[in-house]
């Protein structure tokens, strides 16, 4: 989940698309690319949930995190073993509910609704 100043926003998305692999970049979410919290790298097993990039991704760099402390960018971080079983076994159109973080209406985030 994300971190105090990238919250996850709560609410329920629905599956927009799955990506094998995806670029993400940091420019998306406000911090250039070259800072240093930027980033440009492949992500596995994306499944994207909402138009401006917010995803349910493998994210191996944040495996000692998981459970612990909210490190993501406002993504949902997933081992990469999780990710490969979710991004398997979910489907377009299926609803992802985000029960913890801060309310979406705080945040620039469009909740997908069917």
């Amino acid at each position: 989940m994300g971190r105090p100043e990238f919250e996850t926003p709560v609410g329920t998305y629905h599956v927009i698309s799955k990506d094998r692999t995806v670029i993400m970049d940091s420019s998306s979410v406000g911090i250039p690319v070259d800072d240093p919290d930027g980033y440009r790298l492949p992500v596995d097993y994306a499944v994207r949930i909402t138009s401006r990039g917010l995803y349910v991704h493998s994210a191996p760099w944040a495996i000692r995190s998981m459970g612990v402390e909210n490190v993501s960018h406002g993504c949902i971080s997933l081992s990469p073993t999780d990710a490969e079983w979710y991004f398997n076994t979910v489907n377009v159109g299926d609803p992802v509910i985000v029960q913890e973080g801060v309310p979406a209406d705080e945040k620039e985030v469009d909740p997908v609704i069917p």
